[in-house]
Parts: structure tokens; sequence; C-alpha cells
């Protein structure tokens, strides 16, 4: 094969080379144009996709992935499936929780307080409390209303309970279809 190389500008030289000399000598400059590049043409490969959403696929590490759903609000089912969907750019979220504790109150009262963390944040959820007695079976609730949660998707409710209710009381919380409890009201 008969080639032109310019080496500068106005000289020009006829030589030989080779087929197979040209294609490798394609091939490496083709190699540099792509790692200057900064790798475009792979596209969708595992190594692309660690580097654009590596910091979604490292929170579901190290059992992370037991407390995220999908962007769609399903669980991840495993710590491959959830790295998958961060690597990929798809949405990793915290499952939303309730958590129910209690605190001493001035008198002997004892207020209930629900925790929420996970929720979508600056959004109004329904919630529903109720309370049974352990020694007698009486029930109380449920008593609904909505909840705006932060910034952050957390919020707190509290309600109390007169001393005669403790250790023989529960409280359930449900907010947005999640629900925490029975839990024994205790100071």
């Amino acid at each position: 094969m008969l080639a032109l190389l310019s080496f500068q500008e106005g000289i020009r030289v006829k030589t030989r080379v080779r087929v197979s000399q040209f294609v490798s000598v394609l091939a490496l400059v083709g190699l540099v144009l792509t790692m200057a590049m900064g790798a475009p043409l792979l596209g969708n490969s595992p190594v692309a996709a660690q580097e654009g959403n590596s910091q979604n696929a490292q929170l579901c590490q190290k059992g992370g992935w037991q407390n995220l759903q999908n962007s769609d609000g399903i669980p991840f089912s495993s710590q491959g499936e959830c790295v998958a969907s961060g690597a990929q750019g798809n949405g990793v979220a915290p499952i939303p929780t309730v958590t129910i504790s209690f605190s001493f109150y001035v008198g002997g009262y004892c207020t209930g307080y629900a925790y929420l963390t996970g929720f979508a944040p600056n959004t109004s959820f329904p919630y529903a409390w109720s309370w049974a007695n352990l020694n007698n079976g009486a029930t109380g609730g449920p008593y609904t209303g909505s909840l705006w949660t932060n910034d952050q998707g957390t919020a707190s409710l509290g309600s109390w309970f007169p001393p005669f209710l403790l250790n023989v009381s529960t409280l359930t919380v449900t907010v947005g279809g999640v629900t925490a409890g029975p839990v024994t009201a205790t100071c």
C-alpha cells in the first residue's frame, strides 16, 4: 500500500507501508484518542456506570440495601439488585419507617412519640393513632389527621398518656401506610 505521510506542512514523503503496520498505527491512535476523550466509547459498560453513580451504588453495600428501595418504592431483594440500580442511575431511597418511643412528662404523665424517617420530603401523609388497654381490653381511636414531612422526609407526632394507663396500654401508629406498634406505654 502506498501512503502519503506529512511530517511538516509543505513536505510530503512517499513511502511504502505494510497494511498490517498501517492498521496497527490506526488502532494505537484510536486507543490514545479514546483514553484522551474520557472513554466515551464505553457507553453503559460497568466501568462507565461505576464512575457516574458510584455514590448510589455505595449506599447499597455493607447491608445498606436492606434499608433501601427503588424509585418505584419497592424494597431491594439483594445487594446486587440495589448496586445495579444505583450504578445505572436509577434512584435509591430509604424505606420509610415509623418508630415509637415514650418519655416522662410532668405530673406522672407519659408522652408517646412517633418518629418518621425516609418519607418523601415536603409531603402530607395521613396518620392514625390508636391505643389498647391490656388489662380491660378498652381501646381508643383511631385518631386521624395529616402530617407534613420536612425537607429531609422526617417528622414526629406526640400524644400523652395519664399515669393509670402506663404499663398497661399499647400505642399503634400508622403514617402513609407504614405501621409501628403496638408498643407498650412505659416511661
